[in-house]
């Protein structure tokens, strides 16, 4: 049986047709970039950056402390061997402006709750010309009190931590950072402890597509106090320098 299509008909399918191809039109439409992000990891070396997760993603960090120090030697491969301070964290953004994580160290049984707000990112337009960002923690020691008469879970236990954090891209491949800190209860061992600020400085240097070198400076302003953590005087400003590698959401230091 045959028929012919109406002039209605004709149409309607042709109508039909252009409706398509203003949505695929429309879906070919190209978002141009505009943020800027000098630091592609979560932390310099352990200062933080501004990255943020997007919504609804999950961030886990593993970090190792290795104990035995550099002049160790051959004998102890520089380091590497011997025992080690492991930290893993779990976290979450609940937004795009807010990222909560929960990690633990087997240093004195260490539990942090650790929270990163973003005020702005530095934008190519120049509308901002860097990237804030507010972190705030929550540690608990919880490791078993050496006098008995005190309890696991204690305010001397409890420190607070706050920082913000500055990055800005000073040239294509070359980013800074500056992260000013205060730590409260810094030495849960000891009584009426001022609180320590420090003033953290950073960069990374971008020299392969996938491959950066980072260096960071922390020095303490204010509240320095000797302790002997660990039969060792560490609290002392600190440094430290380290190869990344970026590649499928995974970053290596």
């Amino acid at each position: 049986m045959t028929g012919e299509i109406s002039e209605q008909e004709i149409s309607t399918i042709e109508s039909w047709i252009r409706s398509i191809e203003e949505v695929d039109q429309s879906r070919k439409q190209v978002v141009v970039e505009n943020t800027v992000r000098p630091f592609d990891g979560w932390q310099v070396i352990n200062l933080p950056t501004t990255q943020t997760s997007p919504k609804g993603t999950g961030l886990f960090r593993i970090s190792h402390r290795f104990n035995p120090p550099l002049s160790d030697g051959f004998n102890a491969l520089y380091g590497l061997d011997g025992s080690a301070i492991i930290f893993l964290a779990m976290g979450y953004a609940f937004s795009d402006n807010f990222h909560l994580s929960l990690g633990r160290t087997n240093a004195s049984d260490n539990f942090e709750l650790q929270g990163r707000y973003p005020l702005f990112d530095q934008t190519k337009d120049i509308k901002y010309p860097f990237s804030l960002s507010i972190q705030s923690g929550l540690n608990w020691i919880s490791d078993e009190p050496a006098d008995p008469d005190d309890k696991r879970f204690r305010s001397e236990a409890l420190k607070i931590s706050a920082q913000v954090s500055m990055t800005k891209q000073l040239f294509e491949k070359f980013g800074v950072a500056f992260v000013p800190g205060i730590l409260i209860n810094p030495a849960e061992e000891q009584d009426d402890e001022g609180a320590m600020i420090t003033l953290g400085l950073g960069a990374r240097w971008n020299f392969n597509k996938r491959l950066s070198w980072l260096i960071e400076w922390v020095p303490i302003v204010s509240g320095y106090t000797l302790t002997d953590t660990f039969g060792n005087f560490n609290r002392f400003d600190s440094w430290g320098t380290a190869f990344e590698v970026a590649t499928g959401g995974i970053v290596f230091k």
